[in-house]
């Protein structure tokens, strides 16, 4: 008797030692939206900045990356590097849900990333760029080979301030992370937000949504205001730095969605 229920003990304890664990993690979506004041941001439609000039928009890609989520308990979630780059693009809108795997159950209160790409991930090899990197594929004309650096962030357009002979054309092409051999500028900038009373809950089975907004009427106003009158061809110059601190300001919260 006391054999057979050894047998029965040690099978129960098989089944349970087999018994799969439940997934102590979740997905996360960062989705984009956006605007330009009150207005929905569009390819091709004319909008009007804080020195009442008017502005087309033709183009605005950035990179964000090195996202981290701030754990209600004080620390942080830090995404695995290699799963943390993404290239926006506001002309292609699957390019404007960034989708996060792999994160741990709990409460957050807020997310912090890099407008921009790292000065380690600019220095590797190019076989370890890829996906949202890949200076060949999707990130072509976001790299400047001859300064061996990405560009963090591209708007381009029209405005009939910018003088004739450049077309009435506009462009801010913003990149530098500090330099390898030679020292630059350094362009990176981190973006913070805080959840408030939105707190991000990621629970079992239930992927969650962060929907922040991108505000580019910030770009031309805060803490700096940029006049496209005055600057309307900014790539090299130490004014870079300037439209860097304003293009921080363009995120804030929207809503969280659990």
């Amino acid at each position: 008797m006391k054999r057979l229920f050894s047998a029965y003990l040690f099978i129960a304890v098989f089944f349970i030692a087999c018994k799969p664990k439940e997934n102590s993690k979740s997905s996360l979506v960062i989705d984009l939206k956006h605007i330009f004041g009150s207005k929905d941001l569009l390819i091709g439609s004319t909008y009007t900045n804080a020195s009442s000039e008017e502005l087309t928009i033709s183009r605005l890609d950035y990179f964000i990356s090195n996202i981290k989520l701030q754990k209600a308990d004080g620390s942080e979630y830090i995404v695995p590097q290699n799963n943390s780059y993404f290239l926006v693009k506001l002309s292609e809108k699957n390019t404007q849900q960034l989708s996060i795997q792999d994160v741990p159950l709990g409460e957050y209160t807020g997310v912090s990333f890099m407008i921009g790409v790292d000065s380690l991930r600019n220095t590797l090899e190019p076989s370890q760029r890829t996906g949202a990197l890949d200076v060949g594929g999707v990130a072509e004309g976001m790299y400047w080979s001859w300064n061996t650096g990405y560009i963090f962030l591209k708007l381009e357009g029209t405005s009939p301030v910018v003088p004739a002979t450049q077309n009435n054309q506009f462009k801010f092409h913003i990149g530098f992370y500090g330099g390898y051999n030679t020292p630059t500028l350094n362009n990176l900038r981190t973006s913070t937000i805080n959840f408030g009373t939105d707190k991000l809950k990621m629970q079992q089975g239930k992927s969650a949504l962060v929907h922040l907004k991108v505000d580019l009427a910030e770009f031309f106003k805060n803490p700096t205001l940029i006049k496209l009158s005055e600057n309307n061809s900014v790539e090299f110059s130490a004014f870079s730095a300037t439209v860097a601190n304003n293009y921080i300001d363009m995120f804030s919260l929207d809503f969280v969605h659990n």
